[in-house]
């Protein structure tokens, strides 16, 4: 499966968050792109920190499709498409993120997106034999290794609502 966490968007107000965060992104995505069993063959995971999408709409909640053909960024690009797709969002509520001291901005983000990633042991079922016990023990110890490990992470990262996946 390959794994992808990435920032979805960000501004100019966000920048420091982007350059914040960014450095922890590759080696966390290498250590997660792996076989897990089951259909899923793509996990796309969005850090949204941009405040202004706050305003107009929710995270994106979990979804797994069989089949995606997103938008290239020049449109005289072929449209790729993939397939086996899992995909949502996480959004920080941004005035705990204020709290956070820039250097623990990264590892507040990613101990986020670990917590957001129990989605997938509501949606287990439909993941067809994903092993979610195993992804998300690798995400633990990969968090660790990158210096990110739950002692350095404040309480508030433990308190907070996480929005990945709202049940409607």
């Amino acid at each position: 499966m390959d794994c992808v966490i990435g920032i979805a968007s960000t501004d100019q107000g966000c920048e420091h968050i982007d350059v914040a965060v960014r450095p922890f992104l590759e080696p966390l995505n290498r250590a997660l792109s792996k076989d897990y069993g089951g259909e899923m063959e793509h996990l796309w995971i969005d850090l949204e920190i941009t405040p202004q999408t706050a305003d107009h709409r929710s995270p994106f909640a979990f979804r797994f499709q069989k089949l995606v053909s997103p938008r290239p960024p020049a449109r005289v690009l072929p449209r790729r498409q993939f397939r086996n797709v899992g995909h949502f969002s996480v959004r920080p509520n941004f005035f705990d993120l204020a709290e956070v001291p820039l250097e623990r901005v990264g590892c507040y983000l990613l101990e986020l997106t670990y917590q957001a990633t129990v989605v997938l042991e509501r949606k287990r079922r439909r993941l067809g034999g994903f092993d979610v016990d195993a992804f998300r023990a690798d995400f633990r110890d990969a968090l660790n290794r990158l210096g990110c490990n739950e002692t350095r992470i404040s309480q508030a990262t433990r308190d907070l609502q996480v929005v990945a996946d709202r049940e409607r």
